[in-house]
């Protein structure tokens, strides 16, 4: 069974684990080692109790799938999205960003944002896929 809840305390080996693959994994996409740095900006949270929150992907009962979401002001922004590689096109990441969409309400949000990165085609499809369109691309030149 493929699904997606809030993280719990006993997820946290498994995120940890997730997120040093998405790590290794963002450093061999064009743009992945700027992201890593900090291109993308500290979001201000705009309310006490809106701290990020944390979504897993599961199938069957095991945490495959890492999704954080923060809230700035009206919008909620998905700041990391990560499916394990060997899990990826049977709907976990489906199911996590149908999660982190009822987080977004349930904050009263009326927008959602996220990143891909350049050439990240099959990221910019799946946002795609979910009525997400670019709305901002970012340049940069090393100097």
């Amino acid at each position: 069974m493929i699904g997606a809840r809030r993280s719990a305390p006993e997820d946290h080996a498994a995120i940890a684990e997730l997120r040093h693959l998405a790590g290794v994994d963002i450093l061999t996409i064009r743009g992945g080692a700027h992201l890593t740095e900090g291109v993308v900006p500290a979001m201000e949270q705009d309310s006490p109790g809106s701290e990020p929150a944390v979504v897993v992907g599961l199938i069957g009962g095991d945490v495959i799938g890492v999704a954080t979401v923060v809230r700035d002001r009206h919008r909620a922004i998905l700041t990391e999205l990560f499916t394990h590689p060997e899990a990826r096109g049977v709907g976990v990441g489906h199911a996590m960003l149908a999660e982190v969409t009822e987080v977004a309400r349930s904050w009263n949000c009326t927008d959602l944002d996220s990143f891909a990165l350049p050439g990240d085609r099959e990221t910019k499809n799946f946002f795609e896929s979910h009525d997400m369109k670019a709305r901002l691309l970012v340049v940069h030149r090393s100097l």
